[in-house]
């Protein structure tokens, strides 16, 4: 084996021989997280920046844990995004976007991948080009809550980067996802240069608490099947097929569980709502699927009965 130290990085264990690139060659990481640990084959080439590391040349096996595709070193032209346009960097010129451009990393993850920790030192921020990814912290009992879901265009641990604190929560990738990583030099030299950014992120944290309060006063005031309502409707914008009839198909993103903590109640909870939205002729659930046959039916569960 070879080990190999470089000045303020860390220490990796290589299993056999090797090619390294000298540092000022490198721009972009790739990975955080990473087991050093793990073995890698004949003719890799690795190198180390901080906590994040770089692969160049083609695996030849997949790391444990990781997801590693080849296609992971493609990162997506910013110019050319679909999602830019509903993200805060809509607001950002040619110039500052190819500064965006030169300095992301991108990564693919796999389901059930974490992209960072709660707890977690936070470097920079998160884009997400596609997939879905679920946000989650830990409850008293240890046990993982999925507070809400994030989707393209969304940017993920802006709010923990400017507060100068850890990442508060997790994310975790709940489908196949590709994410760009704009480390925290980046995010504070276009701050510096475009203060519409820093506005966007402001309105960004102002609309999140908006949900946030959104979401206490339906805890409180709400039954448990009108809570319940409320998430399929919104589920229904984005995963959601309405026929002709004003009949409704949905193939939920989430499990039951993960539904459950959304709502604030317990999935034994949980299984009583969908039954007893069954036996009214509501809904129809059939693992992740669901045929709602009157979507005017579901919008009346959001009304509150008089006198609650």
């Amino acid at each position: 084996g070879l080990s190999a130290v470089l000045e303020g990085c860390v220490s990796l264990r290589i299993c056999s021989s090797i090619q390294l690139i000298p540092l000022l060659n490198i721009k972009r990481p790739i990975f955080s997280h990473l087991d050093l640990h793990q073995a890698l084959t004949e003719k890799d080439i690795v190198i180390a920046i901080g906590p994040y590391y770089v692969f160049f040349s083609c695996l030849k096996k997949e790391l444990p844990g990781m997801g590693v595709d080849p296609k992971s070193y493609e990162c997506g032209n910013c110019f050319t995004c679909q999602t830019r346009g509903r993200t805060e960097w809509c607001v950002l010129s040619d110039d500052e976007l190819e500064v965006v451009d030169q300095g992301k990393v991108c990564r693919e993850y796999m389901p059930g991948e974490m992209i960072f920790h709660e707890g977690d030192e936070c470097r920079g921020v998160h884009c997400i080009e596609r997939g879905l990814i679920g946000i989650r912290k830990m409850d008293t009992q240890g046990n993982e809550v999925l507070l809400r879901i994030s989707h393209p265009g969304d940017t993920m641990g802006y709010r923990s980067f400017l507060a100068g604190d850890e990442h508060n929560n997790s994310a975790e990738a709940m489908e196949p996802s590709v994410l760009c990583f704009i480390n925290g030099q980046t995010v504070l030299s276009l701050l510096q240069m475009n203060p519409g950014l820093g506005l966007r992120f402001l309105r960004h944290a102002a609309s999140d608490l908006n949900v946030a309060e959104e979401k206490v006063l339906q805890s409180a005031t709400l039954p448990v099947r009108a809570r319940f309502a409320h998430l399929l409707m919104v589920l229904k914008e984005r995963y959601g097929v309405t026929g002709k009839n004003g009949e409704l198909d949905l193939e939920l993103p989430l499990s039951r569980q993960d539904m459950a903590a959304m709502i604030g109640i317990r999935p034994e909870s949980m299984s009583r709502t969908l039954r007893s939205l069954e036996e009214d002729n509501i809904a129809q659930f059939s693992g992740r699927r669901v045929h709602i046959p009157s979507l005017q039916c579901l919008v009346d569960e959001l009304e509150i009965p008089v006198g609650l």
